[in-house]
């Protein structure tokens, strides 16, 4: 975040002239107390050394050699992760690898909705069958509500098999779309919404109560608290936001869709902002 960048440089300036101050006043006593015991001065060395500790982490900084370097720190790197992190491209409805290599088709192309030719709406459809949450990044704040609505829309034609012939003849498919929803769960995040200062945005109503939701800086802090509380307890099932979440919020999701690689004005998303 280029806004507090110069905080953390500032802050973390600070703690390395605390630790050399420290350090010479550990050379300064040494040389002092030359009397002492060996045993003596090693274990006040390590006691006022061990005053000042501090532990970094971070997932996005590329130049982490060059930060340990800095601040005279030791340097741990892991590319452990407790769940899996699987990359995956889709287009046209053919899902494929890094590599670019077919695996499979997302569906049957006669179950694709008319209004999902890219496919996003039935990739969302999947995670929230099973149990899960999807998150999925737009590069605009119209896009996330145009996106949020259109997400909704067709959890409600399955729900109320208003969809395609296929998708209307499932009655197993409507009640799992059905099952997914808490209703009433979603019905008591409308009314925080509705007891904000600004009200309840009636776009984010019409979305949110078959269980998608958008996040952008549009929302007052206060909305966007309640939003992201209800995506992390899985009341929210779909959550359509703009990158602008991916900076020091952390939520739940099986599945991450980024809708297009080109961001407002232009510009490619950033690496930073992808990992």
């Amino acid at each position: 975040d280029g806004h507090r960048g110069y905080l953390l440089e500032l802050l973390l300036t600070k703690l390395r002239f605390v630790a050399l101050t420290g350090q010479n006043r550990d050379q300064e006593g040494s040389q002092l107390q030359k009397d002492q015991s060996q045993v003596m001065r090693a274990s006040q060395q390590e006691e006022e050394t061990a005053s000042l500790q501090v532990i970094g982490m971070s997932a996005t900084l590329p130049n982490l050699s060059l930060l340990a370097d800095w601040l005279d720190a030791r340097l741990y790197v892991t590319d452990y992760r407790p769940v899996p992190l699987t990359h995956r491209l889709l287009c046209a409805n053919v899902i494929y690898d890094t590599n670019l290599h077919p695996i499979a088709e997302l569906c049957d192309k006669e179950k694709m909705s008319a209004n999902d030719q890219d496919g996003v709406l039935q990739a969302c459809l999947e995670p929230l069958l099973e149990g899960y949450s999807v998150l999925v990044f737009c590069p605009t704040r119209a896009r996330t509500e145009t996106m949020a609505v259109a997400i909704a829309r067709h959890i409600y034609n399955i729900g109320n098999g208003t969809g395609n012939r296929q998708q209307s003849s499932s009655s197993s498919l409507r009640s799992a779309v059905r099952d997914a929803l808490d209703g009433a769960a979603l019905l008591r995040v409308l009314q925080a919404l509705q007891s904000c200062p600004a009200g309840l945005d009636k776009t984010l109503a019409c979305s949110l109560q078959y269980g998608s939701a958008f996040h952008h800086a549009g929302l007052t802090i206060e909305e966007r608290d309640i939003v992201e509380a209800s995506f992390r307890s899985g009341i929210v099932r779909v959550l359509v936001a703009t990158t602008t979440l991916s900076s020091g919020v952390n939520l739940p999701a099986r599945r991450v869709i980024i809708r297009t690689p080109i961001q407002a004005g232009g510009k490619l998303l950033d690496p930073l902002s992808y990992h």
